[in-house]
């Protein structure tokens, strides 16, 4: 190690450079993110008829079949398939308002995305992630890409990923509550004999 070669180059290892920084008092703080945050609870609200519709489907379902010796096996089909059919319309309801929510994520990722440009956050984290929405991940990667990239640019714009957390934390106890209710729901009116 002579003083013509330092034991590391000073931009750093591979070519790295800086982390570009944002003008000192940048908030991250937008709109679009908080609405970002709360997309998931309007979509769970959405699909509130469906999830009433099919556990009164499964319970007037499971309330039809008889598992006795004289029920007859093409009359517990029929009750089935009816059921099902019933609930068509609204399960194309829901998964079309699911790709409309989708879209509307990626737009406010976008928005947001050009807000922090404007407000001098150098190279946010790109809008284009939330188009991961559509493969079922929902607006989490965006979400955590955002907060991680505005982190570093700013040193602040943790909120917006601990609301999310909670959110998402809301909605897996709300899933697993409903699942309870509907199983002992429809199980209850099964006639065993």
């Amino acid at each position: 190690m002579t003083a013509s070669h330092p034991p590391y180059p000073p931009q750093g290892y591979l070519g790295m450079t800086p982390v570009p920084r944002a003008p000192e008092g940048t908030t991250t703080g937008t709109v679009w993110i908080w609405l970002i945050v709360v997309l998931p609870l309007v979509q769970m609200l959405a699909s509130i008829p469906l999830l009433v519709g099919i556990g009164e489907m499964y319970t007037k379902l499971f309330g039809t079949l008889d598992f006795s010796d004289s029920a007859s096996s093409n009359e517990v089909m029929q009750g089935m398939l009816s059921s099902y059919i019933g609930l068509f319309g609204p399960v194309l309801w829901v998964t079309l308002l699911s790709y409309l929510l989708s879209g509307v994520g990626v737009l406010l990722g976008w928005l947001d995305w050009r807000e922090l440009r404007g407000r001098g956050v150098p190279k946010p984290f790109h809008w284009a992630w939330g188009f991961f929405a559509f493969t079922g991940a929902g607006t989490l990667v965006y979400l955590i890409g955002r907060t991680v990239v505005a982190r570093r640019r700013t040193g602040t714009g943790l909120a917006p990923l601990w609301a999310g957390i909670v959110v998402y934390i809301v909605l897996m106890v709300a899933t697993f509550a409903w699942t309870i209710a509907l199983v002992a729901s429809a199980l209850s009116a099964v006639k065993l004999h």
